[in-house]
């Protein structure tokens, strides 16, 4: 066979082979790979999804933890400022508190104080307040350790006043008369 004939049969045979590769190519692989980008871009979309669902979930959690947080604020705050007088709460704890300290209780009053109202009424309740006037007697460390705690004790109460009477002592015990008003909401 002549060189020229064999030249054109190599050519058209290496074209017959690139025509045959090109019709593979866009035949198999395109689609393939097609579908493969379509993959990363759904695989990406997931995990942005999943990104996205679990700060969703953790803010959720975030908000019940600072819901029951509040509700423990609220029951903490029922305590220390309660929704009504309590009046036998109120003694019972100045009597405990006596007791403990080393302080006797002779007698106690108390008189509600007139409630000035503040011009917030829709937004903070009112508080009421209740004034206990009470006669102790024992030493001034006593009465030290009495005083420290009733300002720490889980009810809100201020001492307003401190009268002593030493009764013509010089050592003690001293007889005590303390005005202490404690707070309750309306």
């Amino acid at each position: 066979m002549k060189p020229a004939a064999q030249r054109l049969i190599g050519i058209l045979s290496s074209l017959a082979l690139v025509i045959a590769s090109l019709s593979v190519y866009s035949s198999l692989l395109i689609p393939t790979y097609t579908e493969i980008q379509t993959l990363r871009g759904e695989g990406s979309a997931l995990k942005t999804l999943l990104a996205e669902e679990k700060e969703a979930v953790d803010a959720v959690e975030r908000l019940i933890k600072q819901y029951s947080s509040v509700a423990n604020l609220r029951d903490s705050l029922a305590v220390t400022l309660p929704g009504e007088e309590e009046i036998a709460s109120i003694v019972n704890q100045f009597q405990g508190i006596a007791s403990t300290n080393n302080i006797l209780m002779n007698s106690f009053s108390i008189r509600p104080i007139t409630i000035q109202p503040t011009g917030f009424e829709e937004v903070v309740k009112p508080m009421g307040v209740l004034r206990m006037s009470l006669n102790v007697v024992g030493d001034y460390e006593s009465l030290k350790a009495y005083l420290k705690a009733i300002e720490t004790n889980v009810r809100i109460m201020d001492v307003q006043s401190i009268q002593i009477d030493n009764a013509g002592l010089s050592t003690g015990p001293y007889a005590y008369q303390i005005e202490v008003d404690t707070y309750y909401q309306l």
